[in-house]
Formats: C-alpha cells, structure tokens, sequence
C-alpha cells in the first residue's frame, strides 16, 4: 500500500524520522512511503530500499500532492502520512487488522477510516449521528461528517484526497494554511465530506502520534525522539520548549503478543 508523505526537502530529515518510527513500531505494516523531492535523497532510498518510492515533483505544496498521487485510480486506498506525525506506541494487532480490512471492503461508498481517536474527535461535533459500523474483527467504528483532524494519518481512498486538495488555491501557501482551507480553524466552518462518502473513526483510540513540528520550530519531544534514535539535528531547526502528541495511549506492554489471524506480533 502507498503511503503518501507530504514533505519538501528541507524537511527530509523529519520525513526520515516518521518512517523510521514506523519500522521500529510498526514493524509489520504494509507501507511503501511515497516521498516527494526536487533534489533527489538518494540516502533515503540507500537507507529504506524498497520500503520507500522517491517521486519528483513541483515546489508547491497542491502540486506536490496531486504529482504523488497521479497515477493512483481514485478508488486505491492509500495512507495519509504528513512527515510531521510520528509514531509513538500502537495497537499493532488492531493496526494490521484495519489494514486487512480497507483492502478487502468492498462498499464503495467507504472512503476513509483512522483508528486515531484523540481530541475534538473525542466529542460528538464531528460525527454523524446514529452511525455506527463493526468491522468483521470485532472493532466499532462511528462515521465522520468533516475534514476535523485531516492531518492524522489514516486509510484513504486516493479520490478523497485529491478532491481535497483540487479545491486548495493555485497560489504559494504555507502548510499552516491548510488548516484554513479545511475549515479547521478556529471561529471557521470545517469543510463537510459529501452525503456518500463515508469516513470512520475508531469508537477506541489504538495508536499515539507525536507531532514533530510546531510554528516552524521542532517540538521538544520530537527533537528527544530522534536524538535517542542516534539523528542528526541539522542546523536549521530550531527547537521549541513544547511536546505535543495526539491520542492518549496505554503504556506498551514489554511483552509481546501474537495475533491469531495472522501471526503478527505486537508490543
């Protein structure tokens, strides 16, 4: 499956700490991340080998996503994976389960499902009243009505994301601004998905995120992350005196746990 990790090249090193979480929490998820680039990482590839696609594309943040996503049919589910999310612990049962799951649905009218329930997502604002959907591994799900949260890493149909962002303005803009254009916010109206297209999130939060970035600056506990992880600093980010996570999490478990159906294992 395609994970697609809006990037630019001055933040690589921050693309390259996202994916590695993955690898090392996430061991056995089904991602090749799709990264974007204008001067070639060859390091990436020489470090993650087949687990990572480099694809060139324009400078500006609309046209770097639609080039990621331009020879993706609308219906392929995908992983939306800004590199600015890490992991930090998750339910890798539940993880590989919801990932079974989106490959095999086939009500077509089922676009996106994220197993990160935290924050607003927590109240009933954003959800749709009176839907509930049980996936065939026991776990509940209730259907999104807007984009709140759209920059949590989750399973999307390709159609979904593209539409999102066609709407985006043609001009330059910052990443931050994004939150604008989905209505996210505060005091704006959070941009609706349509009638038919059908969005879920977990009734349970499965998995904890680590935000890496804050007002141009890097968060004190991404920088504490990739420091432990033996990274690099490079010069030009600052570090700021915040941590920031999404998704209240259990501690992890130092034993590890087989799941049945397929004999994955799990902290």
């Amino acid at each position: 499956m395609k994970a697609i990790v809006l990037t630019h090249d001055r933040c690589h090193p921050i693309a390259d700490h996202m994916i590695q979480s993955y690898q090392e929490i996430w061991p056995s998820h089904p991602f090749v991340f799709r990264v974007p680039y204008q001067v070639r990482p060859d390091w990436l590839k020489e470090k993650y080998a087949e687990t990572i696609e480099l694809v060139k594309t324009p400078q500006s943040i609309k046209q770097t996503l639609l080039a990621l996503l331009a020879d993706l049919d609308d219906c392929e589910w995908i992983y939306w994976c800004i590199d600015d999310k890490y992991l930090v612990a998750i339910n890798e049962v539940t993880a590989n389960h919801c990932t079974r799951w989106v490959e095999q649905i086939e009500d077509r009218n089922i676009e996106g499902l994220i197993f990160c329930r935290c924050r607003k997502l927590l109240g009933e604002k954003h959800l749709r009243e009176g839907s509930q959907l049980n996936s065939p591994f026991g776990d509940a799900f209730m259907e999104r009505k807007n984009c709140h949260q759209f920059g949590i890493p989750q399973f999307m149909c390709v159609g979904v994301l593209r539409e999102v962002f066609n709407e985006f303005p043609d001009h330059e803009f910052r990443a931050k601004e994004m939150d604008n254009f989905t209505g996210q916010t505060p005091g704006l109206i959070v941009r609706e998905f349509k009638p038919q297209q059908k969005m879920y999130v977990s009734m349970q939060n499965y998995v904890r995120f680590g935000e890496s970035s804050t007002h141009g600056k890097i968060t004190r506990n991404c920088y504490d992350s990739m420091i432990s992880r033996g990274f690099e600093i490079p010069p030009h980010f600052v570090r700021a005196r915040s941590s920031m996570f999404f998704g209240e999490f259990p501690e992890v478990s130092p034993h590890r746990t087989r799941d049945p159906l397929t004999d994955f294992m799990t902290l």
